[in-house]
């Protein structure tokens, strides 16, 4: 941080003395537009003053030797000049103003249009607008700006393969992957999204409906994000572009956590005791873990100790608290720092680029992570008809975890979840124990003395462990494209990527870890008292490698030509591509570096293990992990029409194959198609009379897919052996039965929309309507399990849905003299239904939803996938009982209400549907305020129209589990109370009823609210000297906060039980030489 202040003071300085030296001047000259006629009111503006011509064009304007001059009018295109020279007779030309989005070139992956020649549905973030937001991932930076596309972070469904938490145009799958598509540079990447150094993408193409993404065929369905990196041009000049940042984030707040004061819990404690609540777990012959006060009550009640001695141990704990204990001594302000350089250069015949990054990054624990990306790219025309493509890059991330464990865990003490109390250190300021897998009493007596220390010391134990996390990637292309004939192309690509993670666990002698495993296989002689250790006492290094690599090749050939009024593109290819996955680990005992030595161990004899006396092996035996081989070839063809430039008509279609699925007729091979036609009324002559610049229709109509390649039509079966069982003979058990119909999941998209920009004012945008419909979706079915795999359902393409939606958005682009202001709003409406799902044993509708957290897929036909519906609420009744409905009278029988649930509402049933747990309206809001060569961007995002189920108050919860939430003030205590807070009930005499209050709508908020994403202040610095061709520095702040929220109990409705989330700062200086 002081670095980056001297940089920005030192660049002042310059300023200082380079704008000093000055002189400024007047310039006079005239404006036209492209017919040679005059233009009047066009802003003429200087960094010094502004002014606008007259009606004959002129103007005078005062302006500094190399100071720039902007030129603007509403419907044309802006245009600034270098004031250079004694030039008193300036001409200035204006062009008309078209459609500039539809001139903006995208690429699909496959080929490069502009946006005017597609019909589909695309939203394209340009270099300008990612970098209003800072980050390591590129994919953060598309929040709350990108039309069509929401975070759904938490939303994984329980699959692996979930890992972005984004969505686009809502879901098309029930059981499959959910995660969109992302391309990088023409090829799906398979790699770790976080190797993408953000620096070096110059755009993101977001294609979402099927004419956009049924090139991808089986894969398309959920959306896909192609990333287009920064490339240079063959113009002969060489440039120099450096972006650095450093980021603050602030310490996490754990005061909003739900839990009671220490008073309170220990009260509830020494009544739970004395009710005998914990007797099974201190006369268990296992001993398990009880909370400080507990264990003292105990020594107390076995005159182990005097009352004395108690209630000084309870004075010390009301005392302590484990939050600010915890954010005190474990958390620290997060730190990033991001250094990019980009040089790129060519000639007549070749352009090269080459990206290098640095980034370092210490989160809140203070452990350290670093990424360095190096990327190559040469483009080489070689002749007339002959171009080459060769490109490289290189990615090394390394994480160093210390293993330092969560608050959450910390708090949880044996089947007592959240003690408010503990303390990190004990009464003499030493490190306190913590008593993870034994109680104290246990560890106290084991061994007699012989054993080491079996002790937890959370203060200490985390700098005996050491985790670094290596993950390498390498990608290669080469690409060959010859000029066969005009406007006939063929092309040839080749890539090759390899991802190479390493996790290296040292665990150091003094860990925990080590110890409880030392300890764990310790064989003591009972005649002698020695103590033999199976385990070695040393360093314990465990290593896992996981590893990836893909192959891909593609040849395809391209034809675009117009002739007269009529223009064709089209493209036909065969593309192949190949992934493979592997892994293995292993531990070292006894490890040392230095030598670099370690012991070996048995780990196939069983031993007997303290401190029970069971049995068992040493884990960490050598493992690899199965090797899984994906293949897919793919044929595909496109093509686009154009009449008059005004009529579209274009359509996709691909056939894939794949070695995953079974081999019935057209399950390895899957036609997919796109048909999509557009109109552009602007182009007509009749709409010169209208008040629109520009105004086009358009509606696809196609199919893509959905791919999970974690499942095989082919039976899987795992080996192993078992020593106990067949004397160490191995084993093999079938995991998957064979299913030869398996198929991919299919997406039919219908899209309608328009674009339009009006002609005198300066507001341009898109309407899109969809529909988007999931069918031969994974679901569960009925398997006959007596004639193969002993199961009784299998996973088939049975289930399907329906959705429909809304893509909105509404671009505003005011300049007036030195000021201005862009705006952007978008508005999503996205809305979804499970249509056919099979039920085993038919416990169907609303009950699967009533007990259902909102997180997860809860399929239920005629409702939202992630839907939430709870039992109906009638209040308390005179006792403090939470009173439901059933058979349609209010009712305490918690049973029946329950078995009520799966009937349907309105029927008489005692539950009722309430809405979605994820977001039905959705969007943003950027501006940016511009005044002479400083910008301030803010941006607002918003979700509306869904609900989350709160956590409260249950007595179970605290007598099973010792979770207290701070709805316990609010209880139910004596008639006349007015509260929705159930009695305390001890002991627990009416089964079902704690269900019955966690699952009613009383718990239930409205999740609607708007956030205020990011601040960005950016100054432009006027223009030094000519090898200087920008400078600008930039101030950001993220993460600021939820402005308005329709729950009125302050909860973040995305995170309602989770840790707040931090503010982030940022400084950061770009240039470009």
């Amino acid at each position: 941080m002081k670095y980056m202040l001297k940089v920005f003071c030192y660049i002042l300085i310059l300023l200082h003395f380079a704008t000093g030296q000055t002189r400024e001047r007047l310039w006079k000259g005239k404006i036209l537009n492209s017919s040679g006629t005059p233009l009047a009111n066009v802003n003429v503006v200087s960094k010094s003053s502004s002014v606008r011509s007259d009606n004959a064009g002129k103007f005078t304007v005062k302006a500094g030797l190399n100071d720039s001059i902007r030129f603007s009018l509403i419907g044309y295109q802006p245009e600034t000049i270098i004031a250079r020279g004694h030039d008193d007779n300036l001409v200035v030309v204006l062009k008309e103003q078209t459609n500039q989005l539809a001139e903006v070139e995208i690429s699909t992956g496959y080929q490069k249009l502009k946006v005017n020649q597609i019909n589909g549905s695309v939203t394209v973030l340009k270099k300008d607008l990612l970098e209003k937001q800072v980050g390591m991932n590129i994919l953060d930076r598309l929040e709350g700006i990108t039309n069509g596309l929401v975070f759904q972070k938490g939303k994984t469904n329980l699959n692996p393969q979930n890992k972005l938490g984004i969505t686009v145009r809502g879901y098309g799958t029930i059981n499959g992957p959910l995660d969109p598509l992302i391309v990088l540079d023409e090829f799906v990447y398979e790699g770790d999204i976080n190797n993408i150094n953000p620096n070096d993408i110059e755009s993101v193409t977001v294609l979402k409906d099927a004419e956009a993404t049924s090139i991808y065929g089986a894969r398309g369905g959920n959306g896909v994000n192609v990333l287009t990196t920064k490339r240079s041009k063959m113009d002969g000049k060489t440039r120099i572009d450096l972006n650095f940042n450093t980021s603050v984030k602030e310490k996490p707040d754990l005061s909003p956590l739900a839990i009671v004061g220490n008073k309170d819990y220990i009260d509830l404690e020494e009544m739970l005791f004395a009710a005998g609540q914990f007797d099974s777990r201190l006369n268990s012959w296992d001993g398990p873990p009880v909370s400080p006060i507990v264990y003292w009550l105990d020594k107390r009640r076995k005159n182990e100790i005097s009352d004395d001695v108690y209630q000084s141990q309870k004075a010390f704990y009301l005392k302590s608290d484990l939050r600010q204990q915890y954010r005190s001594y474990f958390y620290k302000p997060a730190q990033t720092q991001q250094l990019g350089v980009n040089i790129s250069g060519g000639g007549a015949s070749n352009s090269w680029t080459l990206a290098l990054g640095q980034d370092w990054q210490k989160d809140n624990y203070s452990r350290p992570a670093a990424r360095t990306t190096i990327r190559l790219a040469n483009t080489m025309t070689l002749n007339k008809w002959l171009t080459v493509n060769v490109s490289a890059s290189y990615s090394n991330k390394k994480n160093r975890n210390s293993n330092i464990p969560s608050y959450a865990t910390l708090a949880s003490v044996g089947n007592q979840y959240v003690v408010p109390y503990l303390s990190l250190f004990d009464e003499n300021g030493s490190p306190a124990a913590f008593y993870e897998n034994y109680g104290k009493t246990v560890l106290d007596t084991v061994g007699k003395g012989r054993l080491l220390d079996w002790n937890y010391y959370p203060v200490e134990d985390f700098k005996y462990n050491t985790e670094t996390n290596t993950i390498q990637e390498y990608i290669a292309n080469i690409g060959v494209s010859i000029k066969l004939f005009s406007g006939g192309m063929f092309k040839a690509n080749y890539q090759r990527q390899r991802q190479d993670g390493l996790i290296d666990n040292h665990y150091m002698k003094e860990s925990y870890f080590v110890r409880d495993m030392v300890n764990t296989f310790g064989q003591i002689n009972q005649t002698t008292g020695k103590v033999t250790y199976i385990v070695p006492y040393g360093d314990v290094l465990w290593k896992t490698g996981n590893n990836q690599e893909s192959y891909a090749f593609r040849s395809q050939f391209d034809f675009n030509k117009k002739v007269g009024q009529h223009a064709f593109i089209a493209m036909a290819g065969l593309e192949m591509r190949q992934t493979k996955a592997w892994g293995s680990s292993m531990v070292y005992y006894g490890y040392r570096e230095d030598p670099l030595s370690m012991v070996p161990v048995d780990f196939t004899t069983s031993y007997l293990k303290k401190p029970f006396g069971s049995s068992g092996t040493i884990m960490g035996s050598p493992n690899l992990s199965p090797t899984r081989l994906n293949r897919f070839v793919s044929i595909y063809g496109n093509f686009h029409y154009t009449w008059k430039d005004r009529y579209m008509l274009s359509g996709n279609i691909r056939r894939d194959g794949s070695n995953i699925y079974g081999v019935a007729t057209n399950d390895k091979w899957k036609p997919l198609w796109s048909l999509g036609a557009g109109y552009v009324l602007s182009k007509e002559s009749f709409f010169e009379k209208l008040p629109l610049n520009y105004l086009k229709l358009k509606a696809t109509l196609g199919y893509s897919g959905n791919v999970d390649l974690s499942r095989s039509a082919l039976p899987i079966s795992g080996s192993a052996t078992n020593s106990t069982i067949n004397g160490s003979l191995p084993y093999a058990r079938i995991g998957t039965i064979n299913n030869p119909s398996l198929r991919w999941e299919e997406v039919m998209q219908l899209n309608m929309g328009l674009e339009f920009a009006l002609k005198d004012f300066p507001l341009s945008g898109s309407i899109e309507y969809y529909i988007k419909n999931g069918s031969d979706l994974y679901g569960e079915t009925n398997y006959d399990y007596t004639s193969w795999g002993a199961r009784g359902t299998i996973i088939q393409n049975v289930a399907a849905m329906k959705g429909k939606g809304l893509d909105v958005q509404l671009n505003y682009d005011l300049k007036s003299g030195i000021l201005g202001w862009q705006s952007s709003l978008i508005y999503n409406y996205n809305n979804n239904k499970t249509t056919a799902y099979y039920y085993p044993n038919d416990q169907s509708q609303l009950y699967r939803m009533v007990n259902a957290s909102g997180t997860q897929i809860n399929p239920v036909i005629g409702y939202p996938l992630y839907g939430l519906a709870t039992f109906i609420w009638k209040g308390l009744d005179d006792n403090g009982n939470p009173q439901g409905v059933w058979n349609g009278e209010i009712s305490t029988d918690y049973t029946a209400i329950n078995e009520g649930s799966i009937g349907s509402a309105g029927e008489g049933g005692s539950a009722h549907f309430i809405g979605s747990a994820i977001p039905v309206h959705y969007g943003g809001w950027l501006n940016t305020f511009s005044y002479k060569n400083l910008s301030l961007s803010f941006n607002l995002s918003y979700r509306m129209g869904y609900y989350f189920r709160r956590s409260s108050f249950t007595s179970s919860a605290l007598i099973n589990y010792g979770t207290v939430h701070p709805d316990y003030y609010d209880r139910w205590q004596q008639k006349g109370d007015h509260t929705n807070v159930p009695s305390f009930e001890f002991p627990l005499t009416m089964p079902g009823r704690d269900a019955f209050y966690g699952a009613s709508e009383i718990i239930i908020e409205k999740g609607d609210h708007i956030r205020l994403q990011f601040i960005n202040l950016t100054y432009n610095l006027p223009k030094i000297s000519s090898g200087i061709n920008n400078i600008q520095l930039f101030a950001n702040a993220a993460n600021l906060g939820i402005i308005w929220r329709a729950n009125r109990r302050g909860l973040d409705p995305d995170n309602p039980e989770a840790i707040p989330l931090q503010k982030n700062y940022s400084l950061g200086l770009r240039a470009s030489f």
